[in-house]
């Protein structure tokens, strides 16, 4: 490829591009990794969306700071709280949440992945008031696009992606490759492929990254590695931003397929480890809200508010109470005795008051 050309890729499978034998070590270690992570979260007691909130929160504001656009943990927190007025960045990243659920129940109703998906995922990411809402929403690109520095010129770019004359063949032949069959030792090959696949396609004028990135879950879903979409990748992908970018690139100037996947399976066995981790520190300070409410409170339902703490770090009692259901004075009650056990904080106001578990929000930032 000769910079300042559109590049093609070739069609998938890219099998004599991959050498399994010079990474079968490390292969084996992700693959593992991820399935103990997969029967962690599997055999958790809590509804999917009690554990998703929290790592999709850390995802969404990983995901969008990749794309230069800065917004926080906390930031998101308090906007679904009702805490804070929402504005272009946090609503970047509420939509890259509401894509990624908005994925699951499309496979979980269809039980296929198809360029309807693909489409209704990028519709959502790119609508509202966000950046990119004015680059045809749900649809693929009908000019071409390049990758470069902001305001690059053509002949500066990066990368040239495929033209739009090619959008429909290679996505078709992505989505093919998707749904076909794998081998469960090569998953994590197949997904890495997939992610990279996406990227150089390029098949939208804005958002390419974000839903890239949200295929990594949803396909592993797809496959049935995790219960649910619960790994994500960009928290490690941003610490490793500069060496992402240069191996998605070495796959288009060098044909470097080897060096990607390496790649991709090393932030995967990062990421399993770190997320084993954060999940065992989550059970922990769980299990330590819930011992101290039920030492001044008999009801059954403070195994309920204490999930929903836990799930929602920065909370108002109004949010509390639509949320599980539990009566406002029943989760102020719950409220005051963690406040008064210093498991959680407050705020001074005297209306609407919010609350704090800094603990679990410092294992998510």
């Amino acid at each position: 490829m000769t910079r300042g050309q559109s590049f093609v890729p070739d069609l998938l499978p890219p099998d004599d591009k991959i050498s399994i034998e010079s990474i079968v070590g490390e292969l084996i270690q992700a693959t593992s990794s991820l399935k103990v992570l997969g029967e962690k979260i599997r055999h958790t007691q809590f509804d999917y969306d009690i554990l998703l909130f929290p790592f999709l929160t850390q995802e969404a504001a990983a995901s969008t700071r990749i794309e230069n656009t800065q917004v926080t943990v906390d930031e998101i927190y308090e906007v679904t709280a009702g805490d804070k007025s929402s504005n272009k960045d946090i609503n970047e990243a509420i939509n890259y949440m509401r894509a990624l659920e908005h994925g699951k129940s499309f496979l979980d109703a269809t039980g296929i992945f198809s360029k309807t998906l693909l489409k209704d995922m990028h519709y959502i990411l790119l609508s509202g008031d966000v950046r990119g809402n004015n680059k045809n929403p749900g649809q693929f690109k009908s000019v071409e696009n390049y990758i470069g520095k902001h305001n690059a010129k053509r002949n500066q770019a990066e990368f040239i992606p495929p033209g739009p004359e090619h959008t429909d063949s290679l996505i078709d032949n992505l989505v093919d490759y998707i749904n076909s069959d794998v081998d469960d030792k090569k998953i994590l090959v197949k997904t890495a492929i997939i992610h990279s696949q996406f990227e150089t396609i390029h098949p939208f004028m804005d958002g390419n990254g974000r839903i890239g990135r949200v295929l990594i879950p949803l396909f592993l879903y797809y496959k049935g590695v995790l219960p649910y979409p619960l790994f994500f990748l960009s928290h490690t992908l941003e610490q490793n931003r500069f060496e992402y970018y240069r191996k998605l690139n070495n796959t288009r100037w060098e044909d470097d397929f080897d060096g990607w996947v390496q790649f991709f399976i090393r932030c995967t066995l990062q990421q399993t480890n770190e997320y084993s981790r954060l999940i065992d520190s989550w059970l922990e300070l769980y299990e330590e809200g819930v011992k101290v409410l039920k030492i001044h409170h008999r009801h059954h339902q403070v195994e309920k508010f204490m999930a929903y703490v836990c799930s929602n770090p920065i909370f108002s009692l109004r949010h509390a109470e639509e949320k599980t259901g539990i009566t406002y004075q029943s989760c102020r009650s719950y409220a005051k005795t963690l406040n008064d056990n210093q498991i959680i904080e407050s705020d001074q106001q005297k209306r609407n008051k919010m609350y704090y578990h800094y603990e679990i929000l410092n294992l998510i930032r």
